[in-house]
């Protein structure tokens, strides 16, 4: 049995460059998800509340997940920036400023996907030992060059203790590329924007301000 898990462990390499072959996809490029800028008049911190991220690209039933090697920026710094020019931008609404200002953004949550839509098949038996299961993944991603590329980002977050979610997506017409990264993750972001700023309950769950020192002494 142990000789058998060794067998898909060493092949696992092999299933991810099948994968991102299927979608033009090199697992050493390294993508922006926002072109440098100088600090916002107000600023907006940002906290990796995460579980530890994978470093490297994993495969997934249709395609592949970026690690964190394959960001140029790390994603709570690209998300404080993004949010930081959302919070300054003029229209901004006053809902979002107040709400981004209470404390700390904590993302919880966050993952960049190329995906091929014509992927299908039996990916999922990866976790079964032996070398049929790598068989059935190298065959399903193989077959599946005909469907459509597409980048996928979600981004979650936790602010003043309530939880908000950003997604988007876009076609890919060729290799993925910065770009491509970087307009799927303003995506994301614009989309998280939007869920902060039509909260109507998010300036009710700010925190309530701590009574002063001469109200404790009394």
């Amino acid at each position: 049995m142990r000789r058998r898990w060794i067998n898909l462990f060493a092949a696992l390499p092999l299933v991810v460059l099948t994968a991102a072959q299927a979608i033009d996809f090199d697992p050493n490029e390294v993508y922006d998800l926002v072109e440098p800028m100088p600090r916002a008049q107000r600023p907006v911190r940002v906290v990796d509340a995460r579980d530890t991220p994978s470093a490297a690209a994993q495969i997934l039933p249709n395609g592949i997940r970026l690690g964190e090697t394959q960001f140029r920026q790390p994603p709570p710094e690209a998300l404080r920036q993004s949010l930081e020019t959302a919070v300054d931008s003029p229209g901004a609404q006053a809902r979002l400023r107040e709400l981004l200002g209470i404390g700390s953004v904590r993302l919880t949550g966050f993952e960049l996907r190329f995906v091929q839509a014509g992927v299908v098949g039996d990916v999922g038996r990866v976790g079964l030992p032996g070398g049929e299961a790598v068989d059935l993944v190298l065959r399903s991603l193989s077959k599946g060059r005909a469907g459509a590329a597409h980048g996928i980002v979600r981004i979650e977050v936790e602010v003043a203790g309530r939880p908000y979610v950003g997604n988007a997506s876009g076609k890919l017409t060729a290799a993925p590329t910065s770009a491509t990264t970087r307009a799927a993750f303003q995506g994301a972001v614009d989309d998280l924007v939007k869920a902060l700023s039509a909260d109507p309950d998010a300036v009710a769950a700010s925190p309530e301000p701590q009574a002063s020192s001469s109200k404790r002494r009394r």
